[in-house]
């Protein structure tokens, strides 16, 4: 039985759901884990005594979050003694094309250099667009910049997409079985 920090930092709360499944994942397979947000449980954490760490962060505007990135470099010591490993969530995971993969592969290499996290092993869950959580600007803005990654989800049904967004529906693109797969240690 491993012990494992599952430290993550969720700006709509698909980070953090995934991290729940993953946790949820190694409890099941006989693992102690515990969970923490790392915009609110800091000051609790203590990384003596785990074999190891998952982070977990999501990408906004091309970055991940500041206080995910400050906690690592303060605490990179500590999280080279043990195994780590990292994932990341954005929208951008979701797109087949050569292109968005590379876009991903540089969120993440851009994570690592700014913390000099060295895991195991790294990862990227596509996200979810939390259309319930944004004003009409925001809805409006993520629609546009999104239209490519809701046509591949929707085909050509534009009009269910625009009801959706009107009914304030959130669009989850979250493949569970991944996720799922990433908890194989």
């Amino acid at each position: 039985m491993l012990k494992i920090a599952l430290l993550y930092g969720s700006t709509e709360g698909q980070t953090k759901k995934i991290s729940e499944k993953i946790r949820e994942s190694l409890i099941e397979k006989g693992h102690k884990a515990d969970l923490f947000n790392l915009k609110s449980d800091q000051k609790q954490i203590k990384l003596n005594g785990y074999d190891g760490a998952i982070i977990g962060s999501s990408v906004h505007i091309g970055r991940h979050q500041k206080y995910v990135l400050k906690y690592i470099k303060k605490n990179i010591e500590l999280l080279s003694r043990i195994p780590t490993a990292f994932f990341s969530v954005n929208l951008t995971a979701y797109e087949d094309k050569a292109e968005s993969q590379e876009k991903v592969k540089g969120f993440i290499n851009d994570f690592l250099s700014k913390t000099n996290l060295d895991p195991v092993i790294t990862t990227a869950f596509p996200g979810a667009l939390k259309f319930s959580q944004y004003g009409f600007i925001k809805r409006k803005f993520m629609k546009k910049i999104t239209s490519d990654v809701l046509k591949k989800e929707f085909g050509e049904k534009s009009s269910d997409i625009n009801m959706d967004l009107e009914l304030n529906k959130d669009i989850e693109f979250t493949d569970w079985g991944e996720v799922e797969n990433f908890t194989e240690i």
